[in-house]
């Protein structure tokens, strides 16, 4: 039974260091390895899938950024953007 837990004990540490570099870089197009086939493993799918949502999601943003960013920047005049009823969509 030792053995088991201190093998659990081992893959998680592995998997809370590998969330812990993935945070300090910043760097969500980096995947967790999924090791076995357990709820460890299926805990460590649900990361990368999280990760994966993550960084479509921040691409996304960033990708609406410039868009806007070189609109702004293109235009001569001043411009804004506004809802039928006159609301700032931000």
């Amino acid at each position: 039974m030792a053995y088991i837990d201190r093998m659990v004990l081992i893959r998680l540490k592995s998997l809370c260091e590998g969330v812990r570099n993935i945070t300090k870089k910043l760097d969500l197009s980096k995947r967790l390895p999924v090791v076995g086939d357990d709820e460890l493993s299926l805990l460590t799918t649900n990361i990368n899938e999280m990760l994966r949502s993550m960084e479509i999601s921040s691409d996304t943003v960033q990708k609406s950024r410039l868009k806007y960013k070189s609109i702004f920047n293109n235009t001569g005049t001043a411009m804004s953007f506004h809802e039928y009823d006159g609301k700032f969509p931000w």
